[in-house]
């Protein structure tokens, strides 16, 4: 089978996602209550039995006499965090959104997106929000460097240093905002990692966040799901073409299963 990179892609048996994440974020009904996501779980106790409060900082700077001075208030409850039995989902409920989060090993798309649309579901029967304000499909993942080896021998998308520069990078952080014609952005994140063990060189993180502003209807499934799709395609198109052939081998498994 070809693959264009641009809507086909390779499947990568032994992927490099640390997380992966569907995140819907939505204009709260106002008189939603903390009470009503807490039972979110209910009949999903042997699924999700770890369950935890959710809790947000929002921290102002106030100015008084030309001195400046932060101001932080004591945490809020805003919703519910609930974790899967072996530990590899986690799903986040709160006034303002749903996030489902899957850990590694990664599983194919279809089983991922199946599981969130479930959750989704049920999220938006609880909290019945006024409309869906944006949509985000995110992979973190953890790309193998060799010591000696050139950086952009592996990942294309990376810093350039200057030919008359010492080459070797011990610290990275990279930001870059890619805007997509469909009116998405995609975020790309680059850092290195501590090492873990067997790992011979710091790991390079690769984040995309793939994501669009949208006014929907929180009852409009089909149309959701779509833009996620969509939106799964731009990430794909990110990190497939950010990558060399030497290190797409390195995950490539044709098994889909």
């Amino acid at each position: 089978m070809s693959f264009d990179l641009v809507t086909t892609f390779p499947t990568l048996g032994n992927a490099p996602i640390t997380e992966a994440v569907i995140d819907i974020r939505v204009a709260r009904r106002a008189d939603v209550t903390l009470q009503e996501l807490a039972e979110f779980d209910i009949g999903l106790e042997a699924d999700f039995p770890k369950k935890a409060e959710r809790r947000s900082l929002q921290t102002r700077v106030e100015f008084n006499n030309g001195e400046a001075r932060l101001v932080a208030p004591a945490s809020a409850s805003d919703g519910y965090v609930f974790t899967s039995a072996d530990g590899r989902y986690i799903v986040q409920v709160s006034f303002d959104g749903f996030t489902l989060s899957r850990l590694r090993p990664y599983q194919k798309w279809s089983a991922f997106s199946d599981q969130a649309r479930n959750l989704w579901k049920r999220y938006a029967n609880l909290s019945r929000p006024q409309g869906v304000t944006r949509l985000g499909v995110r992979n973190i993942n953890r790309i193998a460097m060799e010591p000696g080896v050139d950086m952009l021998s592996l990942v294309l998308t990376a810093p350039q240093i200057a030919m008359a520069l010492p080459q070797t990078m011990i610290d990275l952080f990279m930001r870059v905002a890619i805007p997509d014609p469909s009116g998405s952005v995609a975020v790309i994140h680059q850092t290195l990692a501590p090492m873990q063990g067997g790992e011979s060189a710091p790991p390079l993180i690769f984040d995309v966040d793939a994501l669009r502003d949208v006014h929907m209807d929180p009852n409009d499934d089909e149309g959701i799901w779509a833009a996620l799709e969509e939106l799964r395609c731009l990430k794909n198109r990110i990190f497939f073409n950010s990558l060399t052939t030497r290190a797409i081998e390195r995950y490539r498994n044709d098994d889909p299963s």
